[in-house]
């Protein structure tokens, strides 16, 4: 049997390792679980709305029995932001009525119209959900290259060069998913300046945003990356000098 003798401070330092790894892994944990809902509210969002819109054509066509003679007009979803005037404050142009009878003036913030297309729109709205769906795998790239940045933390290589390329890759990937959202905003605003719409109660714009987190994590992690490669050439100048 061999005995392992430790002194009380090498014990307590060994304790505050492990807690520290922990408390690394639990916020690493969160990271990770953020990201994945980030991917996951997407993709439900999307095979509802196709699921919708499947079964939709699908009750279309039994209730057609003249499909071949009848002309009918494709409809997509536009997300379209409302900004009420000073003219719908005054006169509110339209009102919600609850269960019991009572009514109250409204005013709208955002809503989704369907609205017939053309050529261009539905180029636009092609090239919108491709570019959605390459930022979810996008983000999923992402997530795979932080398990692996977490797994080699646990394994006791922190400050190696393999980590300083994945928290690079993590950076840059990020940042390529900012410029798709982006990208892909642009088509919403192609989409919604085509249809013309206009009204006298409210500023129409597309309901879109620019990716100021996505953005900003992007960089975060590029300036780790660079305070991590600047520690392992200290490591590596104190391990030739010693």
């Amino acid at each position: 049997m061999i005995k392992i003798n430790l002194t009380n401070e090498e014990v307590s330092f060994r304790l505050s390792d492990m807690k520290q790894i922990k408390t690394i892994n639990v916020l690493c944990g969160l990271i990770i679980l953020i990201m994945a809902v980030q991917v996951c509210i997407p993709i439900y969002k999307f095979s509802v709305a196709f699921g919708y819109g499947f079964s939709a054509g699908i009750e279309a066509g039994l209730e057609d029995n003249n499909a071949d003679t009848m002309q009918m007009e494709t409809l997509v979803p536009v997300d379209i932001t409302f900004s009420p005037t000073k003219n719908s404050y005054i006169t509110p142009p339209d009102s919600l009525v609850f269960a019991d009878g009572r009514s109250y003036p409204m005013l709208l913030k955002s809503a989704v119209v369907m609205v017939p297309v053309s050529g261009n729109s539905m180029f636009y709205y092609v090239c919108g959900i491709i570019l959605s769906l390459s930022t979810i795998v996008v983000v999923i790239m992402v997530i795979v290259a932080f398990l692996n940045f977490l797994v080699s933390i646990n394994r006791g290589f922190i400050f190696d060069s393999a980590n300083v390329r994945r928290l690079a890759r993590i950076g840059w990937l990020l940042l390529i998913a900012s410029l798709l959202e982006i990208m892909a905003g642009l088509t919403r605003i192609f989409i919604t300046d085509l249809t013309g719409f206009k009204s006298e109660l409210y500023n129409l714009s597309s309901s879109w945003t620019l990716p100021f987190s996505d953005a900003m994590f992007g960089l975060f992690a590029l300036m780790l990356a660079a305070i991590w490669r600047r520690g392992l050439e200290m490591q590596n100048e104190q391990a030739l000098t010693v």
